[in-house]
């Protein structure tokens, strides 16, 4: 089997209103992506989705709309021509940091599995949780979301002894509004079984949120069922 892989990632915008985001410019038909929406914590919905359906509801933690508020949501879609529509994200409210990544070689009938979150830590050094794949060469990406207040990258440091080649996908942070970020992190998980926790370091860290999924490769093995057709708990 082949292990699905990251094909980049759309520009990141901090903005204080709607949101029109783009694909990353090497998407193609079948590639998976997955947009991802900071907020201070409020909810958000898409205008226009072309596609995209939400894989989560808000995770976050502090007062919606406050200094020191964080919330992530995410939406998924599978692209269905090589140039695919741009979702449009509604006003949150105080700020939005969003962005697309875009993911090869997913099971074709699958959506990415939410294996765990946390909306809890705070301080310069959250904790992702683990959790268990089903099949082997699966693709567990990780995403933190954080309330800095302040333009750059913000996110390093990332660590699991459980995942092999860990890279970051897609980092930034903004001082629109409140000010908030994001980054998102992936690593292979070659055989079935249990994963642990993965940490990451956030300069000036604050409230985060995390949403830890995981992606099926394109063939799964003849002893999955059709039960395990998404590859994680």
């Amino acid at each position: 089997m082949s292990v699905p892989t990251s094909v980049g990632f759309g520009t990141q915008q901090s903005v204080t209103g709607a949101a029109t985001v783009a694909w990353p410019a090497a998407a193609v038909t079948g590639d998976y992506g997955i947009l991802v929406v900071e907020t201070a914590n409020q909810d958000v919905s898409l205008t226009t989705a072309n596609g995209f359906e939400a894989l989560t509801s808000l995770i976050g933690q502090g007062t919606p709309g406050a200094a020191g508020a964080v919330g992530l949501k995410l939406f998924g879609c599978r692209a269905t021509s090589d140039a695919p529509a741009s979702p449009v994200v509604a006003d949150a409210g105080d700020h939005m940091i969003v962005g697309i990544m875009a993911f090869r070689l997913v099971y074709p009938t699958a959506t990415p599995v939410i294996v765990g979150w946390d909306n809890t830590y705070t301080g310069t050094d959250p904790i992702l949780p683990g959790g268990v794949t089903l099949v082997d060469d699966a693709l567990v990406v990780g995403i933190i979301g954080h309330a800095v207040d302040a333009a750059g990258e913000r996110v390093a440091g990332y660590t699991n002894a459980d995942l092999a080649s860990i890279t970051q996908i897609d980092e930034g942070s903004g001082s629109s509004g409140v000010g908030g970020g994001y980054a998102a992190f992936y690593g292979t998980k070659l055989s079935k079984g249990a994963f642990g926790t993965s940490t990451a370091t956030v300069t000036g860290g604050t409230a985060s949120a995390s949403i830890v999924l995981g992606l099926n490769s394109l063939v799964l093995p003849s002893d999955v069922g059709a039960k395990f057709g998404r590859g994680f708990n």
